[in-house]
């Protein structure tokens, strides 16, 4: 399975990459794990640092909208072969040892039949809140 982690940052270079190097170390090793940022054309101090910094790192750049739920729907069209698509901010961190695992393995149990599915991460701050979802590709071209 290829997982498209969509991390949404502005001005905050170094905790967005705290975030994806989280995010590295807590994966398993049996999925493609594709990590994109998306940054607004004004932010070139985040620019800079991921063009230098992390060159394995897919950066999508782009005049600021009004909203940054379309940077994270920019990021989806950057990967469209993904099977699950993780939405990310830059300041909340991963703290589960093969999360990539437990989705691929949740979607797999609950949505055998590879049918529009969505879940979230457990959020300490918003419980019982989807505020971090994470979503298939059936699930993208339904919405």
């Amino acid at each position: 399975m290829k997982i498209a982690f969509l991390l949404v940052t502005r001005g905050n270079p170094k905790k967005a990459a705290a975030v994806i190097e989280c995010a590295r170390s807590l994966s398993g090793d049996d999925h493609k794990i594709e990590y994109l940022v998306g940054l607004d054309a004004d932010d070139t101090e985040s620019y800079n640092f991921f063009k230098s910094q992390y060159p394995g790192v897919t950066i999508s750049v782009d005049a600021r909208p009004k909203g940054v739920g379309a940077v994270a729907n920019r990021l989806v069209r950057r990967c469209p072969d993904a099977d699950i698509y993780c939405p990310f901010p830059d300041d909340v961190f991963i703290s589960t040892p093969y999360w990539d695992n437990i989705i691929v393995d949740t979607f797999a149990e609950k949505y055998p039949f590879r049918e529009c599915g969505v879940m979230a991460w457990t959020d300490s701050a918003n419980l019982n809140q989807c505020t971090l979802p994470i979503v298939t590709r059936e699930w993208i071209a339904t919405v």
